[in-house]
């Protein structure tokens, strides 16, 4: 028997037949339940009309098996949830839209070393929806979020609220900005806030997301290793087994192409059937250099596509000016790479 559940994750883990909830349970919603209905588990909600009168609707709202008042005896409880683990309680149907997820999910990242793996993101973002495409981009840099002020936009909607409002059921229309041209949902500025972020919620809200869109561009943090304590880096490994598509990006020296490879063996591990493409981004001129960057990754590697895209000045004034980067040397590299993926809309 599980004592007592502090958080939703200790109900999705622990070994029990069936989950006691209150009314006011702050983690309680329609996702928490149906997790519980999916592992094989019920849910007995508990209410208290004097403290909270809606608090019997809500449980059932959110799919509760059953319900039982607060000031039942111990005897009522217990014969409820033998009822409960025999069977004989028949959960009332709940219809529930079920819709698939439709959109490709695309992930952008790349190792340590400020690699401009935030900007060719926002690049794909506003090249896929000039090319026709519903294009949302994502921050989901949880180490050091940047695409709000990147962009000029507020920090309020974010990836929280998302969150939030997708574990409810909610609409999250209103958690995304489409000031810059596309789909934007922004990261969370406060560091403590990721904590409290279950990486199987964030997945799910972009999911979420998927349906409504052509394509879903995720921005994730460069940490990827799989390290002991507390599940560092855990939220961009999860984002990364989810894409179908992951775009690494690396710079054109010698430490920066064996970060990049470091990155990739960990993003195969972690998703094995993605298409992989790769970037070495700010590759000065010349045919040499970059004919030695692919010689050693290929040396190692062979990714389905690899693509190099040049300095170019307007990349530090956008960056400067909070826009997208004017046409050119990038933004030409930029759209081969989109028609390289091949991502929905990019040949527009």
């Amino acid at each position: 028997m599980k004592v007592r559940v502090l958080r939703p994750e200790e109900a999705t883990s622990g070994d029990f037949e069936v989950l006691v909830v209150d009314d006011t349970t702050s983690f309680l919603s329609r996702r928490l339940v149906d997790e519980m209905h999916g592992g094989g588990r019920k849910v007995l909600g508990v209410y208290d009309e004097e403290e909270f009168a809606e608090g019997r609707e809500r449980l059932l709202e959110m799919g509760a098996d059953a319900v039982i008042g607060a000031h039942a005896t111990t005897e009522e409880f217990v014969r409820q949830i033998a009822a409960m683990r025999s069977g004989v309680v028949t959960r009332a149907a709940r219809v529930v839209a079920q819709h698939a997820v439709s959109g490709d999910i695309v992930v952008v990242g790349g190792p340590f070393g400020g690699t401009g793996a935030t900007e060719i993101a926002i690049g794909i973002a506003g090249r896929l929806q000039v090319g026709g495409s519903r294009t949302l981009l994502v921050d989901a840099d949880d180490l050091a979020p940047s695409i709000a002020q990147r962009l000029g936009l507020p920090l309020v909607p974010n990836l929280r609220t998302l969150v939030d409002h997708s574990r409810h059921g909610e609409d999250i229309g209103g958690d995304i900005d489409d000031s810059a041209g596309f789909g934007v949902v922004c990261g969370i500025p406060n560091p403590r806030d990721w904590f409290e972020l279950r990486p199987a919620d964030v997945v799910a809200a972009v999911e979420d997301l998927a349906k409504t869109a052509d394509c879903v561009v995720l921005d994730v943090s460069s940490g990827v290793e799989r390290l002991p304590g507390d599940g560092r880096y855990r939220l961009a490994r999860r984002l990364i087994s989810m894409a179908g598509i992951l775009i690494g990006v690396g710079v054109p020296t010698p430490l920066g192409v064996s970060r990049l490879l470091d990155w990739v063996a960990e993003a195969k591990v972690l998703n094995e059937h993605a298409r992989l493409l790769l970037v070495v981004n700010r590759t000065p001129r010349g045919a040499f250099l970059r004919s030695e960057v692919a010689r050693e990754i290929e040396r190692v590697f062979e990714p389905s596509v690899l693509r190099f895209l040049p300095m170019d000045r307007r990349v530090e004034q956008a960056s400067w000016a909070g826009g997208l980067v004017r046409k050119g040397a990038f933004s030409r590299g930029v759209a081969a790479l989109a028609a390289d993926a091949p991502l929905i809309g990019s040949a527009g």
